[in-house]
């Protein structure tokens, strides 16, 4: 071997390890994300809302003959398949995505490059997006997997963006019984019937 060929085979094995640090590095970085959940009962609600959205597309997805007959619909719920099983992954304990190395490399790559799953309020958008996704199969009453898939994902949108603003179900009933009790002091009325103006 030439004194050039072992020069040039040494750049590239320093180049290799170059790279190899440098994706360790990124892969380190990754991990150290955190993803914000919100309390427990609203990751239960989008776990049941991707169980059912998923449940759904592949209930639809079960006779072979709509793909020939409505590819674009087979399409969509393939794509819907996806979306829950992504909503599943980012609502679930990060601990339990860990024991499987693939299921856990594929979070990692949504981090990497759609960062906005990791945050509540664009997550909720994201899941609003899907309740969009399965208004377009409803065309009336008939398709009630598709309104209930709809309403349910749109609902726990609607709350993971609530919750990100810090506003949740119990913060809101909070503020409605101070504007009660508010709007008592101004009238002098007892609104709530409780027996006394406030």
């Amino acid at each position: 071997m030439t004194e050039t060929a072992r020069e040039m085979m040494n750049s590239a094995g320093e180049a290799l390890s170059g790279a190899s640090g440098a994706m360790s590095g990124a892969l380190g970085e990754i991990k150290s994300v955190n993803i914000e959940q919100g309390p427990m009962v609203l990751r239960l609600l989008a776990i049941l809302g991707g169980l059912g959205s998923f449940g759904c597309a592949v209930f639809e997805m079960i006779y072979p003959l709509k793909a020939i007959v409505h590819p674009v619909n087979y399409i969509m719920y393939g794509y819907i398949t996806l979306f829950s099983l992504t909503t599943l992954l980012f609502e679930v304990k990060p601990e339990w995505l860990e024991k499987i190395p693939a299921v856990s490399g594929y979070q990692d790559m949504l981090i990497k490059h759609c960062p906005f799953l990791t945050v509540l309020a664009p997550r909720g958008v994201f899941y609003l997006f899907q309740g969009t996704l399965w208004l377009t199969f409803a065309k009336g009453f008939d398709e009630i997997l598709e309104i209930v898939a709809a309403a349910e994902l749109a609902f726990v949108g609607v709350l993971h963006i609530l919750a990100h603003t810090g506003i949740m179900p119990k913060q809101i009933a909070q503020k409605a019984q101070q504007a009660v009790v508010a709007a008592e002091k101004a009238s002098g009325v007892d609104i709530n019937r409780d027996g006394g103006v406030a």
